[in-house]
C-alpha cells in the first residue's frame, strides 16, 4: 500500500443474536403504524426490521437479543399490527401475533400519542388484560412536551403499568422503558429461564459485535503493521518455492523422507465453530418460507402462494442433529424493473445483506420452471461472496416421474457453471421430503469450509498443479508462484506470493481452484485465491533494517540444517504454521484493496 493511502474496509452487516427460548421473551404489541419496528430497531441497535410509514409493512415475527446490565439479556420480538390493514395477509399476520403473545413472558403495549387513544387501542388492552401476563405500556411519538402531556390519557385503559412517554425515532425515553421492562421481569422472576452454561449473553457493546467475527479482522490490527508481512514474505520466498527446477528438486528430496518422519502439517484441523447461519435465497414463490416451516415443524413464518409474502429477513434458531444453526428466511428476488414499491426494493437489499452475513446458502430453484437469468444472478452473488452453497431443487414431487436428480444436476451444472462444485438436493417443501437432508448437507459444507491445512500440504498441491499446467507467458514473462499459505477459513482464503498477479488470468485461477478442490478437503466449497506480488527486499524505502530484523526473528524460531535444503524448506513451512505468523499475514494483507491484485478486482466470468 502506498504511503499516505487510506485503508478501505468492506463493512459487513451485523447478524442478530437469536435466543431460541434462552432468554425472557418480550413481545411488542400494538395497532398498525404506531412505530413497533422503529422501537425494535432502537432496542437492537441496528435496522433489522423495515421501517416504513405504510401500515402493514411488517408481516412476520422478527426477534433479536438485547443485552442489559449484569451480563443479562432479553429477547425482543417485532410483529405486525393487531387489527389488520384490510389486505390479504391480515389473517396470517394475526395468527403470528397470537403465537407471539402466547409465547411471550412480558408484553410491551405500544400506542401512538399523536393519534391519541382509539377504540382499537381499548380493544387491544382488554385482550391483553385477559392473558394475565405482565404488561408495560409506552406512548410513542412524544417528540414535544405537549405530546408527552397528552400521553396521560392512556391511563384510562386500566393497565397495571405506568405510561412511558418515548420517541422511538429519536431514542428519547428508551433507557427508562428498558429499566421498567427489566424491573417487571425481575418482579415476576422471569430471568430464571434456563440458559446454556457454555453460551454467554451478548456484550453490552452491541449485539452486532457478537455476530460479526470477520469485521474485526478486516480492520483491527492493520494500522501500523504495514511492514510486518514483508519479513514472512521474504523468508518464505528464499526456501519454499513450489515453482521452478529448484523447488521440484527440493520437493523430491522431501518426498523420500516423507514416510520416515511425522509431519504436523499433514494433519487437517477444524476450528471451533459457532452456530452456522444459513441463508435461504431464491426467486419469488419457490417455497422458501414453506421449507423453513417444515424444518421447524411449526408455522414460524407466513407461507402463502401469493408472491412477495416475505419482506424482512427473518432469523430463526433451530437444532438439527444436535447442532444449533440459524436459518435466515429472505424475500424473493425479481427484476428491478418489476418492483412494485419502495418496500420491495428494500426487501431485495435485505436479501443481499442476509446472504453476505451468512456462512452458507441454500439456493432454491423451481423444478417446474427453467433456470432463468434471475437464478444466474443469485448464483453470481453467492459466488462473489464466496459462500458455500447447496442448490435445492424444490417441488420435486411434481417432476419426480419425468427426470432423475442426476439429470437435473447435470442441467444445473450447465446453466450455473460458476456453482458447478455445489451439491444438488431434490426436495419437496410442501410434503417435507428431504428438507432436513438439505440442511445437513449445508452443515457438512460449513464444516468443510472451516478446515485449515498446513502450508506444506498446500504448497505440494500447488506444485502438482503447476507441473500439470503452467500459466501462459505474457510479454515473454511466465507467472511464478513462490509460496502459498492459508490465511482464513469460511471462506477458505489462500494467499499466494507470485512475481506478478497480472500474469495469472481468470482462466488459470479457475484451474488452480479446481485442482485444489481435487487434492485438498475443499471439494464442494469455494476457494478464494489472493495474489500478492513479491517485493524486493532491497527496494528503496523498503525499511531494510526492519525487514532483516523480522527475518532473523523467524529464523530463530525455525530449525536450520546445513546442506539440507529439503529440511530447511520444511522448517520454514512449520514456522509459517505458527498462529502468530498467520495473524501477521492476515493483518498485513488487505485483500479488499484492488491495487494489490488488479485481476481479482475485476468481475469474474463464468466457467466455460
Amino acid at each position: 500500500m502506498k504511503r499516505g493511502q487510506k485503508k478501505r474496509r468492506k463493512l459487513k452487516p451485523y447478524s442478530p443474536e437469536v435466543g431460541g427460548g434462552r432468554y425472557p421473551f418480550v413481545a411488542i404489541v400494538g395497532r398498525p403504524n404506531v412505530g413497533k419496528s422503529t422501537l425494535f430497531n432502537r432496542f437492537v441497535g441496528q435496522r433489522l426490521a423495515i421501517e416504513e410509514a405504510t401500515a402493514g409493512t411488517t408481516r412476520d415475527r422478527l426477534a433479536a437479543i438485547v443485552p442489559i446490565e449484569n451480563g443479562r439479556a432479553i429477547e425482543v420480538c417485532d410483529m405486525g399490527g393487531l387489527g389488520g390493514t384490510g389486505d390479504a395477509f391480515d389473517r396470517d399476520v394475526n395468527i403470528q401475533i397470537d403465537l407471539a403473545i402466547d409465547y411471550a413472558d412480558l408484553i410491551l403495549f405500544l400506542v401512538d400519542a399523536r393519534a391519541g387513544m382509539t377504540p382499537l387501542d381499548e380493544s387491544i388492552s382488554r385482550r391483553l388484560l385477559k392473558t394475565g401476563k405482565p404488561i408495560v405500556i409506552a406512548a410513542n411519538k412524544c417528540e414535544t412536551t405537549e405530546l408527552e402531556a397528552t400521553a396521560g390519557e392512556f391511563y384510562s385503559l386500566g393497565l397495571p403499568s405506568e405510561v412511558f412517554a418515548i420517541s422511538a425515532r429519536e431514542g428519547d425515553g428508551k433507557g427508562e422503558l428498558l429499566e421498567a421492562i427489566v424491573a417487571e421481569l425481575d418482579a415476576h422472576d422471569l430471568f430464571s429461564v434456563d440458559v446454556d452454561p457454555q453460551e454467554e449473553p451478548p456484550s453490552e457493546a452491541g449485539v452486532g459485535d457478537a455476530g460479526d467475527e470477520g469485521a474485526g479482522q478486516e480492520g483491527a490490527g492493520q494500522e501500523g503493521a504495514g511492514q510486518e508481512g514483508a519479513g514472512q514474505e521474504g523468508a518464505g520466498q528464499e526456501g519454499a518455492e513450489p515453482e521452478g527446477a529448484e523447488s521440484e528438486g527440493a520437493e523430491s528430496e522431501g518426498a523420500e523422507q516423507e514416510g520416515a518422519e511425522d509431519e504436523d502439517d499433514d494433519v487437517l484441523s477444524a476450528l471451533p465453530m459457532r452456530p452456522m447461519r444459513l441463508a435461504i435465497v431464491g426467486r419469488r414463490n419457490v417455497g422458501k418460507s414453506t421449507f423453513l416451516n417444515q424444518v421447524l415443524g411449526e408455522e414460524r413464518v407466513i407461507a402463502s402462494p401469493t408472491p412477495g409474502t416475505t419482506r424482512d429477513a427473518v432469523d430463526v434458531r433451530v437444532t438439527v442433529d444436535g447442532k444449533d444453526l440459524i436459518l435466515i428466511d429472505t424475500a424473493g428476488i425479481r427484476k428491478r424493473g418489476r418492483v412494485d414499491d419502495h418496500i420491495e426494493l428494500i426487501s431485495h437489499g435485505r436479501t443481499q445483506l442476509a446472504l453476505r452475513r451468512s456462512d452458507a446458502a441454500l439456493l432454491f430453484l423451481d423444478c417446474v420452471l427453467d433456470v432463468r437469468n434471475l437464478d444466474k444472478r443469485l448464483a453470481g452473488l453467492i459466488r462473489e461472496e464466496h459462500k458455500a452453497c447447496v442448490i435445492v431443487a424444490n417441488k420435486w414431487d411434481l417432476v419426480e416421474e419425468q427426470m432423475t436428480p442426476e439429470d437435473f444436476a447435470d442441467y444445473v451444472s450447465k446453466m450455473l457453471p460458476n456453482l458447478r462444485y455445489a451439491p444438488v438436493v431434490a426436495i419437496s417443501s410442501l410434503r417435507g421430503d428431504n428438507a432436513i437432508d438439505a440442511v445437513k448437507v449445508a452443515q457438512d459444507l460449513y464444516e468443510q469450509s472451516m478446515i485449515r491445512i498446513g502450508t506444506g500440504v498446500l504448497n505440494r498441491s500447488l506444485s502438482a498443479a503447476i507441473r500439470l499446467r503452467r500459466p501462459r507467458p505474457y510479454r515473454n514473462v511466465i507467472g511464478k508462484i513462490f509460496f502459498g499459505t492459508q490465511i482464513a477459513t469460511n471462506p477458505v482464503t489462500l494467499l499466494l506470493f507470485v512475481n506478478d498477479p497480472q500474469l495469472f488470468p481468470h482462466s488459470y485461477r479457475r484451474f488452480l481452484q479446481n485442482q485444489l478442490r481435487k487434492d485438498l478437503p475443499w471439494e464442494e466449497v469455494p476457494i478464494k485465491l489472493v495474489f500478492r506480488a513479491r517485493e524486493s527486499l532491497y527496494r528503496k524505502g523498503g525499511g531494510l533494517a526492519e525487514r532483516v530484523r523480522r527475518m532473523h526473528a523467524l529464523a530463530d524460531k525455525a530449525t536450520w540444517i546445513e546442506n539440507s535444503p529439503s529440511e530447511n524448506v520444511r522448517a520454514i513451512e512449520d514456522t509459517l504454521d505458527l498462529t502468530s505468523v498467520q495473524a501477521v499475514l492476515l493483518d498485513t494483507f488487505d485483500n479488499e484493496d484492488p491495487s494489490e491484485d488488479p485481476i481479482a478486482a475485476s468481475p469474474e466470468k463464468d466457467d466455460k
